[in-house]
């Protein structure tokens, strides 16, 4: 009848031992102690039972004397450990150690043995040579033995030998340790104003005539008309910027389609076109069959581009063994925060997360979700800006 062995872990250190004899000729023999054990904060309890509630004596530890080349793998021993109202974080070493004949010192015994750990369910192979940290409250253990043909497995009929199972589970000291990685997921970028296109005809040099004027704005809003010429000359550019614009008004059927799109002024010297729509007409020419005024550009037209809302990620990465707080900081160079909250030992991150994401929702101008479990917490911009560096920290 196979016995499961629970062992109870205190605050402390505990070593557990346990020794067996493996042969064709002898029973095995099993032996728990328990000594030296020293807490750092409390007393430790440590206890070996079997299923019955009795502590393990002799015998039980049985492996049979029928271990043979070519057997199936065969569970030999089964264990737990047990957490019970241990709240201090602790880390325990199994090691699997044998000897006699049937296990020489060289490594060529016939006998494989195995340390497997229950996985929700599922027997996997450990590496028991690195300490382990306890996740839930009870693990169970057992070791398999089986014996592969060799070359060599005559030489080890009738020999005996030991196994020997050492726990030992020591209290460690382990502070909360929690990091707070930030990403910026989308860059921000401010809306562009779109602005209208303005140039102008401007007038430098007096004369008789204005001549020939032409106006294409490269997207099919075109006019042209003639300005008479003035027997006593004019008496100034503006009197000629004024005369220009005066029979661009007057002449309908040229430019009914250019003042469709185009608002058109005197100033001063200038006959200034202004476009109705914020664009930019880069094919924009004026001329006049005299050499009298100049094109001059006075405004680059822009359509208007809506913005995108930064979006910037934070992931939060912790263990917490201890009660304790937290404290939360934010700045993105117009807003800053400095929060505390309180953490529990056992939080998870995402816990953490959540945490973390009810404060940083206060926040006036930022957007905060966390997805259900996950420990990302996602900031959304309330408006359209320019890219800004986030500092987000979780000490």
């Amino acid at each position: 009848m196979k016995k499961k062995l629970k062992i109870w872990i205190g605050i402390a250190a505990l070593i557990l031992v346990i020794g067996a004899t493996v042969g064709t000729t002898a029973y095995f023999t099993k032996g728990f102690s328990s000594d030296n054990n020293t807490a750092k904060a409390a007393d430790f309890n440590v206890d070996a039972v079997n299923s019955d509630g009795e502590t393990i004596a002799d015998g039980e530890f049985k492996l049979g004397e029928d271990f043979f080349p070519g057997m199936d793998p065969r569970q030999v021993y089964e264990f737990q450990i047990e957490r019970n109202d241990t709240n201090v974080p602790f880390e325990y070493e199994m090691n699997l150690s044998t000897g006699g004949e049937l296990f020489p010192g060289d490594g060529n015994s016939p006998i494989v043995l195995t340390l497997q750990h229950d996985n929700d369910g599922v027997w996997e192979d450990i590496d028991y040579s690195e300490p382990f940290v306890m996740n839930g409250d009870t693990e169970d253990y057992r070791i398999m033995a089986e014996w592969p043909h060799g070359d060599n497995d005559i030489d080890f009929q009738g020999k005996t030998g030991n196994i020997k199972l050492e726990i030992i589970a020591t209290q460690i000291y382990k502070e909360n340790a929690v990091t707070a990685n930030v990403e910026t997921v989308t860059k921000g970028q401010a809306d562009i104003e779109g602005q209208p296109e303005i140039a102008s005809m401007e007038f430098n040099k007096l004369s008789k005539a204005i001549g020939f004027f032409k106006f294409n704005d490269g997207d099919g809003h075109a006019g042209s008309l003639i300005v008479p010429a003035r027997l006593d000359g004019f008496d100034s550019l503006e009197q000629m910027a004024a005369t220009l614009a005066d029979y661009i008004d007057k002449n309908e059927s040229s430019f009914s389609v250019v003042k469709e799109h185009w608002d058109i002024a005197h100033e001063g010297a200038q006959v200034v076109f202004t476009s109705k729509a914020d664009k930019r007409y880069k094919d924009l020419e004026m001329s006049l069959s005299a050499d009298v005024a100049s094109q001059v550009n006075i405004q680059e037209g822009r359509e208007h581009e809506d913005g995108v809302k930064q979006v910037t990620a934070i992931t939060i990465d912790s263990d917490i063994f201890l009660d304790g707080t937290l404290t939360v900081t934010f700045d993105d160079g117009e807003e800053t925060m400095n929060e505390t909250i309180n953490v529990t030992t056992g939080d998870e991150s995402a816990d953490v997360a959540g945490k973390v994401a009810d404060v940083l929702s206060e926040l006036n101008n930022w957007n905060v979700a966390q997805e259900t479990g996950s420990t990302k917490i996602v900031l959304t911009a309330t408006e359209a800006f320019a890219d800004k560096d986030i500092t987000i920290s979780v000490e």
